[in-house]
């Protein structure tokens, strides 16, 4: 994993950054400050080690390394979703470790995340699913329809749901349920926006059939 080195200047930004003033944060501000971060795992397993990096504001940063470095692991600790061992994770000002369970749903509206699965609740239908988000975070039930309602306006038209049954399928890992899902899909919605990407997925969970 590709992260910058650990510095004495970190170590004094994270300083200021910390017990800097208004006019202060206006003349310099790191959205992101890793310092001395470690994180192992129960069982032993050491994802990070002693790392230390800054973000300025307005950066664009590309997180690269080999299956294994620790990226997802430092995705992770910046929702919240994991704690670091040792060292702070300080995310706009905040450090992360320090905030009250009650804070982290805010916290993390902050953050745009594409996860690697689905994030799809099996139990619930699509429009169950979308109304969900809105539901936690607090959304008034008359407002929950029509937001749904114009979200799945814009959904391209699927009308046996082909497209989601093999997402949540391949969400399960059922790699032969999903095959045999989008082999229908594609044969019916060759031309359909979502085609790239079911054809991109239907080999992954082709090649994973007898793993």
């Amino acid at each position: 994993m590709t992260v910058a080195p650990a510095s004495s200047a970190t170590r004094s930004l994270r300083r200021r950054v910390l017990g800097r003033s208004r006019d202060q944060a206006k003349q310099e501000r790191a959205v992101l400050i890793l310092h001395d971060v470690t994180k192992q795992y129960p069982n032993g397993k050491l994802a990070l080690r002693d790392v230390d990096l800054v973000i300025p504001e307005g950066d664009f940063v590309f997180l690269v390394g080999p299956s294994g470095a620790g990226k997802s692991t430092l995705i992770k600790l910046l929702i919240r979703d994991e704690v670091a061992t040792r060292g702070a994770v300080v995310l706009d000002g905040q450090d992360v470790a320090r905030l009250g369970r009650r804070q982290v749903p805010k916290m993390r509206r902050k953050i745009g995340i594409i996860f690697q699965d689905f994030k799809l609740l099996p139990s619930k239908t699509v429009y169950e699913n979308v109304a969900f988000a809105l539901e936690v975070t607090g959304t008034p039930r008359r407002k929950i329809r029509p937001a749904v309602d114009r979200v799945l306006a814009l959904r391209p038209k699927d009308p046996d749901g082909l497209f989601l049954k093999g997402l949540l399928l391949y969400q399960k890992e059922d790699w032969q349920g999903a095959v045999d899902v989008w082999t229908v899909y594609l044969d019916v919605g060759e031309f359909h926006p979502a085609a790239p990407m079911v054809r991109t997925l239907f080999q992954t969970a082709k090649n994973n059939i007898g793993r």
